[in-house]
């Protein structure tokens, strides 16, 4: 693996692709394309202490609708916490792999949409000519005792794996591709 190389990663910039993708990014210098179904937010709170961590985030959030007089909203707290972790996790990784040398871009795409996955690939070519290594770590987090999950539950985290393997293996010259990495779950 090397500078000329073409990485597409799936599973976006977080996670343990982006651990991945730090370490090859110091160690190998190839080109990076992450793919995720997430937009890349670089909406973030400018005045949050550097390194505030998903309390201390929480916690400058009701500080500051406390200030304003606004209402105190659990679930509104929760979700713009997680936007905001999101983001900044994306953010790191990005502004990480640059700092290697890397070249990196990122495409929002949801690797469920055939047509949206594969799309992106064939722009990936356009763009690259070519992809040597995927990571495929694409997929959704529903975690659950086996006894306790829907049937529902259990459909989207598999066909959320298997849909876009079967459209990486129609996407994909795999007469160039030199390695395929595919991750699940831990459980």
């Amino acid at each position: 693996l090397g500078p000329d190389d073409v990485v597409l990663v799936t599973g976006g910039a977080r996670g343990i692709t982006a651990k991945i993708v730090r370490h090859l990014a110091a160690h190998h210098g190839p080109r990076f394309v992450l793919l995720g179904s997430s937009p890349l937010d670089t909406d973030v709170p400018t005045d949050l202490p550097a390194g505030a961590d998903e309390r201390a985030i929480r916690a400058h959030l009701v500080a500051g609708r406390k200030a304003a007089g606004q209402p105190l909203v659990p679930a509104e707290i929760e979700a713009e916490t997680r936007r905001i972790v999101k983001a900044r996790e994306m953010a790191e990784t990005l502004d990480a792999v640059r700092a290697s040398g890397c070249d990196v871009e990122y495409i929002s795409a949801d690797v469920r949409d055939a047509d949206t996955f594969g799309a992106a690939i064939a722009g990936v070519y356009d763009r690259h000519g070519r992809i040597d290594v995927v990571l495929h770590g694409a997929g959704v987090i529903e975690d659950k005792l086996i006894a306790d999950k829907t049937l529902e539950s259990f459909e989207n985290v598999v066909k959320t794996k298997t849909g876009s393997a079967f459209t990486l293996a129609r996407a994909l010259r795999m007469e160039t591709v030199k390695c395929l990495v595919f991750f699940t779950s831990v459980a």
